[in-house]
């Protein structure tokens, strides 16, 4: 069976037969929903329109350099061996580093953000780990006593 654009693009308009809840990645752990992407409507649209509101034009324009200046140091630190991963050096670390500054996570704890955010996601399926790796992304930032 093949799939095209306008096939596809309704399924991820019908939430009641694809259904987003109680959440997108398996095995289904007990752990809140990630907001948004683990939502269907109305819930979703209430997160829709937030990032709507962060996600404008100027913002775009804002954040273009930063992106750049990401994607060309993640490729200056791969050029040296002449070979890239472009899922594990560019479309697992650009787009975090992106949410990062988006949502005014501080220069300085972006990679370790970043890291723990990929570790989570890397460890999905698997319950003891995503778990770890959950709490330890919770807890960027937070000052230890």
């Amino acid at each position: 069976m093949m799939l095209d654009h306008t096939t596809v693009r309704a399924a991820a308009a019908d939430h009641r037969r694809f259904s987003s809840e109680p959440q997108v990645l398996r095995p289904i752990l007990p752990r809140p929903s990630l907001a948004a992407l683990e939502m269907d409507p109305p819930r979703h649209g209430d997160w829709r329109a937030l990032c709507d509101q962060a996600v404008t034009p100027h913002v775009v324009d804002v954040l273009e350099p930063m992106v750049r200046a990401d994607v060309d140091k993640h490729l200056d630190e791969v050029m040296p061996g002449g070979r890239a991963d472009l899922v594990a050096d560019l479309a697992n670390a650009v787009p975090a580093e992106t949410i990062c500054r988006l949502v005014g996570i501080d220069d300085d704890l972006v990679p370790e953000v970043r890291d723990r955010a990929i570790a989570m996601f890397a460890a999905r399926g698997n319950p003891v780990p995503f778990r770890g790796n959950l709490c330890a992304f919770a807890e960027c930032g937070v000052p230890s006593s």
